[in-house]
């Protein structure tokens, strides 16, 4: 989206996701706006880290629900999005915004409605103990 900003077509309808995945907007945005930023860059490795803990044992523990495919849709942009280092080319940021935005509308939205129990945790806590 422009500007890139989380809106209401990208809610989950789970508040602790949907509050991490509008950071995870905003981190994006930070890297876009000063590429040559390392401690951006390590914030935005860090919280994507920390969420796709979270989100994948929220959904890993919903009966029938495809765990290992949505899985490896973070596996793969998380080593790409490790490997980066500064200045992040337009390349990459433009590749990772549109990653994060279709993701979340495309494979995220199919746990809406089917996720054990509310959100806990504060965020950016990585998985519940």
């Amino acid at each position: 989206p422009e500007p890139y900003v989380w809106d209401a077509s990208f809610a989950t309808d789970y508040h602790r996701l949907d509050e991490e995945h509008d950071v995870l907007f905003a981190q994006i945005l930070a890297v876009s706006k000063h590429p040559e930023n390392a401690d951006n860059l390590a914030t935005l490795q860090k919280g994507i880290h920390d969420h796709f803990l979270y989100e994948e044992q929220r959904y890993c523990a919903v009966p029938a629900y495809n765990c290992v495919d949505h899985k490896m849709k973070h596996y793969k942009f998380s080593v790409i999005l490790e490997d980066l280092h500064v200045p992040v080319g337009c390349e990459e940021i433009n590749w990772a915004k549109n990653w994060l935005a279709q993701h979340i509308k495309n494979t995220d939205h199919q746990y809406k409605t089917r996720l054990i129990g509310p959100d806990t945790g504060e965020n950016f806590s990585g998985p519940l103990p």
